[in-house]
C-alpha cells in the first residue's frame, strides 16, 4: 500500500468521524432548543389565561423540533451503522494490497 493510499484511507476515515461529530453537535443544538421550548411551554401552561395562542404556537414549534431531532437522529444512526462496514472495507482493502505487494 502506498503512502498516498494510506493517506487517502485515513482522510476518508477522518471525514467520516468528523461527519459523525457534526451530527452529534447538531443533535445537541436541537436538544438545547428543545429544552428551551419545553421550559417556555411549561411557563405558558402554568398561566394559560395570559395567552392561549402562545401555548398553541409553542406546541407547534415543539412538534417541528421533535420531528427535526428525530430526522437528525435517524441520519446519525445510519451513519453509525455504516461506519463499521466502511472501516472494515478500508482495512480489508489495505491488507489485500499489502499482501499482494509482499
Amino acid at each position: 500500500m502506498t503512502e498516498r493510499e494510506i493517506v487517502a484511507s485515513l482522510t476518508a476515515l477522518r471525514d467520516t468521524v468528523e461527519g459523525l461529530e457534526r451530527g452529534l453537535r447538531k443533535m445537541l443544538e436541537v436538544e438545547e432548543t428543545h429544552s428551551e421550548m419545553l421550559r417556555r411551554l411549561l411557563i405558558a401552561a402554568a398561566a394559560p389565561e395570559k395567552d392561549e395562542q402562545e401555548l398553541g404556537e409553542l406546541i407547534k414549534q415543539l412538534i417541528v423540533t421533535l420531528n427535526t431531532q428525530s430526522n437528525a437522529i435517524m441520519q446519525l444512526r445510519g451513519d453509525i451503522i455504516a461506519l463499521p462496514d466502511a472501516i472494515g472495507t478500508e482495512v480489508a482493502t489495505a491488507v489485500r494490497r499489502v499482501l499482494s505487494e509482499g
